[in-house]
């Protein structure tokens, strides 16, 4: 479709194990790769994630998730702020939410959009790094720690939520650590420059500031 993630946009799973009577399931090794454009291989990285289910629910038309832990996530934030590949990441999500609720078709994975009610969603120890483009700072990189994440009581309304509106929501919250995170390591930068010798100094934290 229009919205469709593009090819280069892969996503991997090294592993996972389910345990039917306890409704848990640990996956391990997720890679999401970054949009076409974008320089970095992956968007996403997953050291693992686990998620606790109410086992009987899972027949019924709503899935009870009592707890989802993303642990130890690498995050890639690579643009600028205005436009990045994690912004991309999102517009596609939500794009292709709204398509399906506009026609009421399933989910891009071809299952029917099952609805969830998640308690907890916590996500931890994880880290942002930076690929920062702003001119004249372009190409600057850096690392930072990426905030813990913690979500309750989504879905928890009526009309639930489908596993593409709890992605867009998880990812809008790591945009918005990102960005954060992105302009601090900026003004970082341009104290930096804002020291070297001559206009080349004056230059860079000028452009900072415009950032």
């Amino acid at each position: 479709t229009e919205h469709a993630v593009e090819r280069r946009q892969l996503r991997t799973l090294d592993g996972a194990t389910v345990s039917l009577l306890s409704g848990s399931t640990t996956l391990s090794g997720l890679f999401v790769g970054n949009p076409e454009g974008f320089k970095i291989e992956s968007a996403i990285k997953v050291g693992s994630i686990s998620v606790s289910v109410e086992p009987g629910s899972v027949f019924s038309d709503r899935i009870h998730v009592r707890e989802v832990k993303v642990l130890a996530p690498e995050i890639t934030f690579e643009g600028g702020l205005r436009s990045s590949n994690l912004s991309k990441l999102m517009d596609n999500v939500q794009a292709t939410t709204a398509g399906a609720r506009k026609t009421g078709a399933a989910e891009p994975n071809g299952a029917a959009a099952k609805k969830l009610q998640v308690d907890d969603l916590i996500v931890s120890d994880g880290q942002i790094k930076l690929s920062i483009d702003v001119s004249p700072l372009g190409g600057k990189a850096a690392t930072v720690p990426l905030p813990p994440i913690h979500l309750t009581d989504l879905g928890s309304g009526p009309e639930g939520i489908t596993a593409a509106e709890l992605t867009s929501r998880v990812l809008k919250e790591i945009l918005q650590e990102a960005v954060k995170s992105s302009g601090k390591a900026m003004v970082d930068l341009g104290k930096g420059a804002a020291g070297v010798a001559g206009d080349a100094g004056k230059t860079a934290a000028e452009g900072v500031g415009k950032a």
